[in-house]
């Protein structure tokens, strides 16, 4: 995936835009965004007599007219704006001397470069290819290096082109994962095996962009399921018809460095059958994905709004496979009937029935403040220390659900449950 940008880069292009009705309609302006922030189009300032009745609109809080997509032509090729909305028109209105100098600002969630599509749900991409931050050092072995009292042996490990191919029928898709390798010698201690990890995601028919946005969102949750770090997307090249294009996005998903003991290693067939049961979920698991791999990657949360949203997780995982009524503290002891009792206690370093007490009491009085005092916390470092049992228990769990044994998952598992304690 050479030369594509990552979908959070900067953007500054300027050209001219239009509705995909009214192609003879053009307007100027200048899309931009800066790192991590929200892409904005601002069109060129317009200057003339006073518009009246956009102004009188303006005044009484009235919308203005958006178009859901433009297509445009700018410094970086062709381009696609999809859900776009007007956020102020700046400028000066000067009743008195009659003229007006204005312009719109609009934001635009997402932008597609190099391509042009009537909008994001119309079903017309032939594939997607996507990287991923981090997957390449779990999926690219080191370099075994020998020093020798004359001389150094570097065995370069053998990697398949493709490693993994996982076919979907439910999805009536395809995906691989390819890698490509270069051995990198720099000065004495530098040397390094560089890879590059592609993802194709290949339907058997085209699908709409939020088809695949959809798929590689899935994909992310997936690696940092097995990775025990959050993954984020990186980059996003479609195909169409000839042409192809990439997706500038922005996205507040946290980055974290790979930790290879918080790793599930694994061969590529478990990889393929693990991608296949994942992404073949059934939909009711969906808002319980989002939950889990959504909210609780941002790093912006309070221990006790964590340790509320891992507590509603736990919960909720339970409930989707089993929707009768029953107590918190049932639901819970049913999860730890999953898990062997020796590989349970060894997670929580406590016995399941103080955890689940634990975990109630203070779910029930963070959620009813006034009504209830926590109890067993003493401060926010014991809510911290809670909440990594809790994420390596929710994880276990998890692993368990798509195949990953128990004796190739508890290892991990462990490390993330008691690494700060």
């Amino acid at each position: 995936m050479a030369k594509v940008p990552k979908i959070d880069d900067a953007v500054d292009a300027g050209g001219a835009f239009w509705n995909p009705g009214t192609p003879d309609q053009q307007f100027s302006g200048f899309l931009q965004k800066a790192p991590g922030k929200r892409l904005e189009l601002t069109t060129c300032p317009k200057s003339g007599a006073v518009p009246l009745e956009e102004f009188i609109a303006q005044i009484n809080g009235e919308k203005k007219y958006t178009p859901a997509v433009l297509h445009g032509f700018t410094s970086q090729g062709k381009s696609t704006l999809l859900r776009i909305q007007h956020v102020a028109t700046p400028g000066l209105n000067g009743l008195v001397e009659g003229e007006s100098i204005n312009w719109d600002r609009y934001r635009v969630s997402a932008a597609l470069f190099g391509l042009h599509i009537p909008d994001e749900n119309s079903s017309v991409i032939d594939s997607v290819r996507l990287q991923f931050s981090g997957i390449t050092d779990w999926l690219v072995p080191p370099l075994d290096v020998k020093f020798d009292s004359d001389s150094i042996k570097i065995s370069i490990p053998n990697v398949q082109p493709v490693l993994v191919e996982s076919s979907l029928p439910e999805l009536e898709a395809k995906i691989s994962i390819s890698v490509s390798t270069n051995l990198k010698l720099g000065p004495v201690g530098d040397r390094r095996l560089k890879g590059t990890v592609e993802v194709v995601v290949n339907p058997i028919t085209r699908q709409s962009l939020d088809w695949f946005i959809d798929k590689a969102n899935r994909l992310e949750h997936l690696f940092s399921l097995l990775l025990g770090t959050s993954v984020a997307l990186r980059r996003f090249a479609m195909k169409h018809n000839d042409g192809e294009g990439w997706l500038s996005l922005t996205r507040h998903t946290r980055i974290e460095k790979p930790d290879r003991q918080s790793w599930i290693v694994c061969t590529p067939k478990e990889l393929a059958g693990w991608i296949r049961h994942w992404l073949s979920h059934a939909e009711n698991l969906r808002p319980f994905e989002n939950l889990v791999y959504g909210t609780l990657r941002n790093n912006k949360l309070f221990v006790e709004t964590e340790f509320l949203t891992l507590a509603q997780a736990l919960e909720s995982f339970h409930r989707i496979a089993h929707p009768q009524r029953f107590t918190f503290k049932e639901r819970m002891e049913s999860l730890f009937a999953r898990v062997s009792s020796l590989s349970l206690r060894a997670v929580l370093r406590e016995t399941p029935a103080s955890f689940e007490e634990t975990l109630r009491e203070n779910r029930d009085a963070f959620t009813h403040l006034g009504l209830a005092k926590p109890k067993a916390f003493r401060d926010s470092l014991d809510i911290f220390l809670f909440n990594q049992k809790l994420h390596a228990l929710l994880r276990l769990l998890l692993l368990l659900d798509i195949g990953v044994p128990e004796e190739r998952a508890l290892a991990p598992v462990l490390y993330q449950a008691h690494r700060w304690s």
